[in-house]
């Protein structure tokens, strides 16, 4: 197996470690949520164009298509986006951008406005992408178990097989594919809540669509890291 973030990183471990290395699972974060759905939507991987039909010219596939082709299993974690979709908001270490965050409590905000626990929404929302065999969420007591098994019961009796594939459109927010699942296991309220937070006009993630904050690459805490690395060793406190 592997796990990463980023999807292209995942790609190049897979196209560097030679034919004898088999990989059959896969485990990404914070790219199966309210505010990015590239996982599904973004065809980032051109290497694969020979090899594919029924493709469009450019040959580029989405890391979903790239998992199902090469027959690894998909599992998604964050889907709260490590405490961004949360009413209590994310801890101060987190590396999403200011805008991203601003969007993220304006979308709080909204369910809260019709009456809905934007972590308990964003859960169900993850749960009803047919192409990830398993949701991994972080509890932190018997509380929030209770609350998460209630909302995976709701699952109970879909055919996950009756839908698949991909969206088709580059659209990192909203998938059409997961519509009849969503229809069948939210609220009025949910649903209502949801039609907000996926406005591309009056919602709160356009800004962060078209600047493409919605989703974060790790660089910066990289750039943090080596920064204080070197500064300790200046300092002497790092050998």
């Amino acid at each position: 197996g592997r796990a990463g973030s980023q999807h292209q990183i995942l790609v190049e471990c897979q196209d560097l470690s030679g034919d004898g290395v088999v990989f059959d699972q896969s485990l990404v974060y914070c790219h199966n949520n309210l505010h990015d759905m590239s996982l599904y939507c973004d065809p980032c991987f051109p290497s694969l164009k020979d090899e594919l039909e029924g493709q469009e010219d450019d040959g580029n596939i989405t890391y979903t298509q790239f998992c199902q082709k090469s027959s690894i299993h998909l599992m998604a974690a964050a889907p709260l986006s490590m405490g961004l979709l949360t009413t209590a908001g994310p801890p101060p270490w987190h590396p999403a951008g200011h805008a991203l965050k601003e969007g993220c409590a304006a979308a709080v905000k909204m369910c809260d406005f019709k009456g809905v626990n934007i972590s308990s929404l964003a859960l169900l929302y993850s749960l009803s992408q047919p192409e990830v065999g398993c949701t991994l969420l972080g509890m932190k007591d018997v509380r929030e178990v209770d609350v998460a098994a209630d909302l995976a019961i709701r699952f109970c009796g879909i055919n996950f097989d009756v839908v698949g594939g991909n969206a088709g459109a580059n659209n990192p927010f909203r998938r059409s594919n997961n519509d009849g699942i969503l229809d069948k296991v939210l609220t009025q309220k949910e649903k209502e809540a949801l039609a907000l937070l996926m406005d591309e006009n009056g919602g709160p993630f356009p800004k962060v669509k078209s600047n493409g904050e919605y989703r974060w690459n790790g660089k910066e805490e990289a750039r943090k890291f080596w920064a204080l690395v070197a500064e300790l060793k200046k300092e002497g406190d790092l050998n």
